[in-house]
């Protein structure tokens, strides 16, 4: 899953992930999850009578997407498979801190403008990705020491990011991979310095800069219903009571051959916690 991994992403083939709304099975709700999964596109032949992407929506889904970059995306079999199947585009590292904000306010957006104006010009959504993560973070932002400082600092990255694209980026994954396993938060400048109200900081920063952005919250190893995702679960329920504008919740779905027997649980649970 190439949002989730550094490097550059050079390799010839292209990760397919397809985001999915899934209704909840229970009677007494009507709120959805979002759900990612990966599959590899080769760089062989595009052609196809009806585009994936089209035949999802004949289901009530809102897109097939994939991620790319400008290294992936200017490879001719690439662009044209993307072009074909796929209605939603996420960058592999274009939006990432390291990629747009390398020194402290200034800022480098041309890998994430080459993202926005190809899925323009092709008729894509955008999914952003993503403002807080603790991987790829300059080493300038992992030496903050000032919880005030530090604050200051996620407010204009994320107000920076959000206004540029706004209008143009329907998604933004807001903090990423803020969990350990065991449903505790993840050790890292944000956390240590600003506990969990960095999450607050930054949604609500996202929120002010592009009010109809959908925000949510990602992360990984949600496919059963397991200490990480209740841990995630009740911090969304808490902080939305509280009024911070998280409205979904991105689970990776990385899975293997016969790993999928915990998943609708899963997405089940989540789904009590967002509308997304």
């Amino acid at each position: 899953y190439s949002q989730c991994l550094p490097g550059t992403g050079t390799t010839t083939t292209t990760q397919a992930t397809t985001t999915t709304t899934k209704s909840t099975t229970t009677a007494t709700t009507s709120k959805t999850t979002t759900t990612t999964t990966t599959t590899k596109t080769t760089t062989g032949s595009s052609s196809t009578s009806t585009s994936i992407d089209t035949r999802i929506k004949t289901h009530g889904k809102e897109y097939f997407g994939t991620a790319g970059d400008q290294n992936t995306l200017s490879v001719s079999q690439i662009d044209a498979i993307v072009k074909s199947v796929f209605g939603q585009l996420s960058p592999e590292n274009s939006m990432k801190w390291d990629a747009t904000e390398k020194s402290q306010n200034s800022f480098t957006f041309t890998g994430a403008d080459y993202l926005v104006n190809y899925a323009q010009t092709n008729g894509k959504l955008v999914r952003g990705h993503t403002l807080v993560w603790h991987s790829q973070l300059p080493s300038w932002v992992s030496a903050i020491t000032s919880a005030s400082t530090l604050t200051t600092v996620i407010q204009n990255h994320a107000t920076t990011l959000v206004t540029r694209y706004k209008g143009k980026i329907a998604k933004w994954d807001v903090v990423n991979e803020i969990f350990n396993e065991d449903g505790t938060l993840r050790s890292s400048v944000f956390s240590n310095k600003l506990g969990n109200t960095f999450v607050d900081i930054a949604f609500n920063a996202a929120h002010a800069a592009d009010p109809s952005c959908k925000l949510y919250i990602n992360d990984y190893n949600l496919d059963s219903v397991n200490a990480k995702l209740n841990g995630l679960v009740n911090l969304v329920n808490t902080k939305r009571a509280a009024g911070i504008p998280i409205h979904g919740i991105g689970t990776q779905t990385h899975l293997s051959a016969g790993g999928a027997g915990g998943v609708q649980a899963a997405l089940t649970k989540l789904a009590t916690a967002a509308d997304e």
